[in-house]
């Protein structure tokens, strides 16, 4: 992608926070991982990280959560398919991902809860979900 004229754009798609209220007991975090590889036009494409936590029977947790963050990427010129792959599927998710991980404590936080910080992930385990 040498002397290659990238834009991009950041997008929050969605942020929620519900307290379920569970106290006095231990939790442990399990949180989902998805990401969707949308194709916008030509040369635009749209790539968006998904977190869930869930407070379920089999797994309580204090709050039910769901943040969504996407990178909308324009590229000026032809890209290969190789260069796209590797740019959509892992250079995009490591840009992204520090401003999920930011978001969900910053939410956490502006919830009054303890902020969560989500672990560090390794970008090549994030599913892909493309239209």
């Amino acid at each position: 992608m040498a002397n290659r004229e990238i834009y991009h754009k950041f997008v929050v798609k969605e942020l929620s926070l519900v307290n379920r209220e569970l106290n006095d007991q231990s939790f442990k975090l399990k949180p989902l991982f998805s990401k969707k590889i949308t194709k916008l036009n030509d040369n635009e494409y749209e790539v968006a990280l998904k977190v869930e936590i869930k407070n379920t029977v089999e797994n309580p947790f204090p709050f039910d959560l769901v943040a969504i963050v996407a990178l909308v990427t324009k590229f000026v010129g032809e890209v290969s398919k190789e260069e796209l792959d590797e740019y959509l599927n892992k250079t995009s998710v490591s840009i992204i991902f520090p401003y999920l991980r930011s978001s969900v404590t910053s939410l956490t936080s502006a919830g009054l809860m303890t902020p969560l910080v989500l672990p560090v992930i390794d970008v090549g385990n994030f599913e892909a979900n493309q239209e």
